[in-house]
């Protein structure tokens, strides 16, 4: 069994340091420490990447049966947007 460090573990799931703190801090994906060094095992990865899949998967099935639009939901709860969905800013009056 392979043991990553946090920064080892970012880089496997090729996700942000910030986004693996949130996934452990919820705790999405399971972590230990020994001593001062954060340790996660492959097989709770390689778990957290298929739960993932699993859910994104259904999401997409469901949405096409309902003929519905997809928005997939991320790793850390964020929805994906589409680039027609950029938030419009509110013009600036001057005083």
């Amino acid at each position: 069994m392979k043991i990553y460090t946090k920064d080892e573990a970012a880089k496997y799931l090729k996700i942000s340091m910030t986004s693996l703190d949130d996934l452990l801090a919820t705790g999405a994906i399971f972590s230990g420490k020994i001593g001062r060094q954060v340790i996660i095992c492959e097989p709770h990865l390689d778990e957290y990447v298929i739960r993932i899949i699993q859910e994104q998967t259904e999401q997409r099935r469901e949405a096409f049966q309902s003929g519905r639009k997809v928005h997939i939901v991320t790793a850390v709860g964020e929805v994906r947007k589409s680039r027609k969905d950029k938030p419009v800013l509110p013009e600036l009056r001057a005083a």
